[in-house]
C-alpha cells in the first residue's frame, strides 16, 4: 500500500512537467532516456519539500544555480544532480526557443 501511495505521490508531482523530445536531447547532448529519468528525479526528490517549478519559470543560468544551492539541503545522491540540471536547464532552453546545442 505504501508502494502504490508513492508511486500516486510521483504522478501527481509530475503532473504538468512536459516532457522531452528528440531535439531536446540533441540540445542537451545527451538522450531521451537521460532526460526522462532527470524529469522524474526532479518529481521525486524535489517535490517532498516544495511545489515544483516549471522548468520556463527560470533561466538556465537560474536554474543552474538554484539546483546546486539546493542539492545540498535536498541530500542529493551522486549524479541526481546532474540528472535534475540536464532535465531542467534543457527545458528551460526550449521554453526560450533555443535551437541547437
Amino acid at each position: 500500500m505504501k508502494k502504490l501511495a508513492a508511486i500516486s505521490l510521483l504522478a501527481c508531482a509530475s503532473v504538468g512537467l512536459p516532457h522531452a523530445d528528440a531535439t531536446d536531447a540533441r540540445r542537451a547532448g545527451v538522450d531521451l532516456a537521460t532526460l526522462e529519468h532527470g524529469r522524474q528525479t526532479y518529481a521525486a526528490r524535489c517535490s517532498g519539500c516544495h511545489a515544483l517549478h516549471r522548468p520556463n519559470e527560470l533561466t538556465p543560468e537560474q536554474w543552474s544555480k538554484r539546483i546546486h544551492e539546493m542539492s545540498k539541503d535536498a541530500k542529493l545522491q551522486p549524479g541526481e544532480e546532474q540528472l535534475i540540471a540536464n532535465y531542467l536547464v534543457t527545458m528551460s532552453l526550449r521554453s526560450q526557443g533555443a535551437g541547437g546545442p
